[in-house]
């Protein structure tokens, strides 16, 4: 591929879904040389990660592999979704529901190509690609890029928590507990969040409620329903065991030295790939943790992932 600066041109912000009478957004990304009138264009679908408790569409973009995407010619679509603790499960299917709706609804006017539409998703944005996998019926997805996604909740660290999460130490994250605990108390619990923007990098802040979560094993309690009940194994949702052989080609990226989301999860995906016979690739990348980062020093790899992505979008 050629050299290519990573940036993205300013996106148009769209509103795909109402709830509380207020507006679920995406950011739509045009390549280059965009006419929706004359040219339909393969369009790839990425969501945000932040533990499934904070972020946005806008959060821990990887501009890298964003950048080479649009380069080649595709439309991006970097949507919200509702966050816990305030929201739940059926939220967020609600959402990706919903912008299976508006695509459908808008794909002329945007020069969206229905028969040309991946997904991607760093972190818990792989969980919610996955629940958009599985759950889309009208749209065939042509291929799936995992980042470092959480996908999979049948790992120790998911079930007793950890004794630290990527750069923060134990301590630092339990001096704010008082903080967390009201975020999922239902007395002190405020409205439904999917447009978190607080600093991505105060404890003091969502990003803190989702350290702990993680540090102490209860990320599963939320997901499943309920902060304070520890579920049954059996009843874990687990995005992994979803797959079925109308998955699409699969390329999961994920550092072997990662702390927050470990890389076993990842191999679990790929195993049930394998029960269902779909092609999962599988890149280890070795000693980086969550994030990848510095993506600059990654670009073979960002150019692999397009590759994939182009190759199962002809």
């Amino acid at each position: 591929m050629p050299q290519i600066e990573a940036k993205l041109a300013a996106p148009t912000l769209l509103t795909y879904r109402i709830d509380d009478s207020r507006p679920v957004q995406l950011d739509f990304y045009a390549p280059t040389s965009y006419d929706p009138s004359a040219n339909k264009y393969k369009t790839l679908v990425y969501f945000h990660g932040g533990g499934l408790v904070f972020g946005n569409r806008k959060s821990f973009l990887p501009v890298e592999f964003l950048s080479r995407v649009s380069s080649a010619g595709w439309i991006i679509i970097s949507a919200d979704y509702h966050l816990l603790p305030e929201s739940n499960l059926d939220d967020i299917r609600a959402d990706v529901s919903a912008l299976q709706q508006w695509i459908l609804k808008n794909h002329t006017t945007h020069g969206i190509d229905l028969s040309r539409v991946s997904v991607a998703g760093s972190s818990a944005g792989a969980f919610v690609s996955i629940i958009l996998l599985s759950s889309w019926t009208q749209i065939k997805t042509r291929a799936f890029a995992n980042f470092f996604g959480a996908v999979d909740f049948t790992n120790e660290v998911s079930r007793v928590g950890a004794s630290h999460v990527g750069p923060f130490r134990a301590s630092e994250i339990l001096e704010n507990e008082d903080i967390y605990k009201k975020y999922v108390d239902a007395s002190t619990m405020g409205p439904k969040v999917w447009d978190d923007s607080s600093s991505a990098w105060d404890l003091k802040n969502r990003i803190g409620l989702s350290m702990w979560t993680i540090l102490n094993g209860t990320l599963i309690n939320l997901i499943n329903g309920d902060f304070n009940v520890s579920p049954n194994p059996e009843k874990i949702f687990n995005p992994s065991s979803l797959v079925t052989a109308d998955f699409p080609p699969t390329i999961s990226v994920h550092g072997d030295a990662d702390t927050l989301v470990p890389i076993e999860g990842s191999y679990a995906l790929g195993r049930a790939y394998e029960r269902v016979g779909v092609t999962h690739v599988m890149v280890s990348v070795p000693g980086a943790e969550h994030g990848l980062r510095p993506e600059a020093d990654r670009i073979e790899l960002w150019e692999r992932v397009v590759l994939f992505l182009q190759e199962n979008s002809e």
